[in-house]
């Protein structure tokens, strides 16, 4: 086929649209519906975040990773308020619909505990965690605390407040031997 204007324009823009869509294909992928999952063992839970294996993540940080149906369905959500924002926000939260997704949790957990939905009640205020462990080691300032714990490649933080404490806050995605491992080298640090 001979390098006409016409060609160069054709061939072109068919590249332009190939590579404008590969992040769509790459994306529709990872959207596909997640296959349930047997979990007989906490490596199976444990894939179902992406977190980097070699670390143990105790940190209590504002951002968390997610198991992959909650990725999707936050992207799912992601793209409605792409779509519509103000209808997708507006029904997410505020018209008490199916879509209502505080209405959708409450039902879920009272569904899961035997309960009644208008029973249960979510909470926006930080404060009221559950799963955290603050501590101090003597001798030690809780940022140097956290610093010695990265170095074993274990994930924590520090308290918010004027007195600070080191923290760790275990959760789904930790076996029990890697809280174990913790303690131990929690315990030789003081």
């Amino acid at each position: 086929m001979p390098l006409t204007r016409r060609n160069f324009l054709i061939s072109g823009s068919l590249s332009l649209a190939a590579g404008a869509f590969s992040p769509l294909l790459v994306q529709a992928e990872k959207m596909k519906p997640s296959a349930l999952v047997d979990f007989k063992d906490w490596e199976s839970v444990r894939r179902e975040f992406e977190l980097a294996p070699d670390y143990v993540h105790l940190a209590l940080f504002f951002l968390a990773s997610h198991p992959r149906p909650v990725r999707q369905a936050i992207e799912q959500y992601r793209a409605r308020i792409d779509a519509n924002p103000f209808v997708a926000v507006e029904s997410a939260i505020f018209e008490p619909t199916n879509g209502n997704i505080p209405l959708q949790v409450c039902r879920s957990i009272a569904s899961y505990i035997g309960g009644d939905a208008q029973d249960i009640a979510l909470t926006q205020n930080k404060n009221l965690s559950a799963g955290i462990v603050c501590f101090d080691v003597k001798g030690m300032k809780p940022e140097v605390v956290v610093k010695r714990l990265l170095e074993q490649r274990i994930v924590a933080s520090t308290t918010p407040y004027r007195i600070s404490y080191a923290r760790v806050a275990c959760s789904i995605v930790n076996t029990p031997q890697e809280v174990e491992t913790v303690l131990r080298v929690i315990r030789s640090l003081g």
